[in-house]
């Protein structure tokens, strides 16, 4: 294997730790931080504890995980050596993976139609980590045109 290639496998491991880790996190204070402030006419649902820990559920854990994934394909993109755009689809690939193991250990994915949240909430992750890999593609080029030459 090249080094691009164990780069590249080391990026897809920490996407899906990212994704994992966010997952813990959203479990363990779903009660307490995350379920406090539900989407507007989920109020009831939310006040009965209907509503499970998952990225989307509520705006604060939908903010929470858009914030980490742009700072981590920002530093992933910024930091690592090589292309901007393959260790950013690398990231989502990790993230991708995760996402879809853990849609499938909620109750949603056994309703009616619950097999597209295998297809959709993977994409869904797809925005802040092209933001933050086009934003750090951008300041590695202007890093690299303001950098003195010797």
């Amino acid at each position: 294997m090249t080094s691009g290639q164990w780069r590249n496998g080391a990026i897809v491991l920490a996407g899906g730790l990212t994704f994992l880790t966010l997952h813990l996190i959203f479990i363990l204070t779903w009660s307490r931080f995350l379920d406090t402030t539900s989407w507007p006419g989920y109020e009831a649902s939310a006040a009965a504890g209907l509503i499970e820990p998952w990225f989307v559920n509520t705006p604060a854990s939908l903010w929470v995980t858009r914030c980490t994934l742009f700072a981590m394909a920002f530093a992933i993109a910024f930091f690592t050596g090589g292309s901007t755009g393959s260790a950013a689809m690398a990231f989502f690939a990790g993230l991708a993976g995760a996402c879809a193991a853990m849609w499938a250990t909620t109750r949603a994915h056994t309703v009616e139609s619950g097999w597209l949240g295998f297809i959709i909430y993977p994409f869904r992750l797809l925005l802040p980590v092209v933001f933050g890999a086009a934003l750090a593609a951008i300041a590695k080029s202007r890093r690299t045109r303001t950098r003195p030459s010797n």
